[in-house]
This record gives C-alpha cells, sequence and structure tokens, in this order.
C-alpha cells in the first residue's frame, strides 16, 4: 500500500547553465539605475505586445536581456553578483531581486503549452533563484510553488508535482497560520495531486482538513 506521506525528495531532471546568460556578466561600466529599469521595462512591455509573427524564441531573446541588465544593476548594488539579497538591509536589493525573479518568470511561462520541458526547467530556475536570493519562506516563493509544481506535472514528474504542493501547505501554514484561506487552497491543490497518484485516502484526509 503506497504511503500516505509526501516527502521532499524531487525527482532528477536536466539542469539548467545559467538559462539567462547573466551569471558570468562582467559590469564594465557604472550603470544609470533608472535608464537601466527603463530600458528593462521596454523589453518586457515589447514581449506582451507582442504579435502571431513573433516567435517564442524572440520574445525569450527579450527577457533574457532585460534580466541581463537588471542582474547588471544588482552587481553594482549587492557588490557580488554570487552575493544572496539581505531583504531586511537593503530594500533596493530585494526590490531588483524581485524584479528578476518576475522575468525568469515570465520566461518560464512562455513555454507553457508549448514546451513542458522547457516550462518546467524555466519554472524551476524561477524557483530556486526565489528561494536562494529572497529566502525559503518568502511571500514569492509561495507564490510560485503551485505553477512549478503544475510545470512538473504537465512534464509527468507527478511525484515531484506532489512533494513541492506538500511544501506549498507547510509554507502557507508558517506564513499565513493554519486556518488561512491560502491554506485550504494549498490543501486543495495537494489532495488533487495524490489523486492523481493513486494515494485516494490522503486526498480525502486532506479535502477534510481544507474544509475544517
Amino acid at each position: 500500500m503506497p504511503s500516505d506521506e509526501v516527502t521532499d525528495e524531487t525527482e532528477s531532471v536536466p539542469a539548467l547553465k545559467d538559462p539567462t546568460g547573466v551569471a558570468a556578466l562582467a559590469v564594465t561600466s557604472e550603470p544609470d539605475p533608472e535608464a537601466v529599469l527603463d530600458r528593462a521595462a521596454a523589453l518586457i512591455a515589447a514581449v506582451d505586445a507582442a504579435g502571431n509573427g513573433d516567435t517564442v524564441e524572440a520574445r525569450a531573446a527579450q527577457l533574457d536581456e532585460a534580466a541581463r541588465l537588471v542582474y547588471e544593476l544588482l552587481t553594482k548594488v549587492a557588490g557580488s553578483a554570487g552575493r544572496a539579497v539581505g531583504v531586511a538591509d537593503n530594500p533596493l536589493q530585494a526590490g531588483l531581486d524581485r524584479y528578476l525573479v518576475s522575468i525568469q518568470w515570465k520566461k518560464a511561462e512562455l513555454y507553457k503549452g508549448r514546451d513542458p520541458q522547457r516550462h518546467m526547467q524555466l519554472a524551476c530556475h524561477a524557483l530556486t533563484t526565489a528561494r536562494t536570493r529572497l529566502g525559503a519562506t518568502s511571500d514569492k516563493v509561495l507564490e510560485l510553488l503551485p505553477g512549478t509544481a503544475a510545470a512538473y506535472g504537465y512534464a509527468g514528474y507527478c511525484r515531484t508535482e506532489a512533494n513541492l504542493l506538500s511544501s506549498g501547505v507547510a509554507l502557507a501554514c508558517a506564513v499565513h497560520g493554519p486556518t488561512h484561506a491560502a491554506v485550504g487552497a494549498a490543501l486543495h491543490r495537494l489532495a488533487v495531486a495524490q489523486s492523481a497518484l493513486g494515494r485516494h485516502h490522503a486526498a480525502v484526509r486532506l479535502l477534510r482538513r481544507a474544509t475544517k
């Protein structure tokens, strides 16, 4: 009989190597923050306004450039390209990191329904960036967990989908408290995933917990 417990293990998937191309960026000049953000915003707006004639790859390249610009600015604010954000100490840096994560997530969404494997990889990358730079218990991580889990499910990694949703339940409880509506929503998503894995008794218990 399968266990009703969901572990925090994940299935092995191909890792991305610097999908935005920014990790090896060398900053050679002092950027004007306002100009950098204006340029990044213009690139993102162009992606949002893209017509059917624009390929996914072309839009992804524009988002890569927007991410590069934001990351370049981050290296000046943080003083080190590899250093995680001190959210409480540097609100500007935290805001830029959130912006970077949002751009990465937007790129992942470009592949939704088109390329499940690529969608999954990029969603995982955005979630990992959020955990690393904003903290594992940040609201941004909580926001991205359901979508990342769904991306794994679409790609056929159903066990990992359930694991991520289980993490989402735990995080929602920690952030909002066990009776918050966000916890109920997370429990419902996890119940569906458990049922898909054949863990029907666990799914029923989760639904009962969600309606208490």
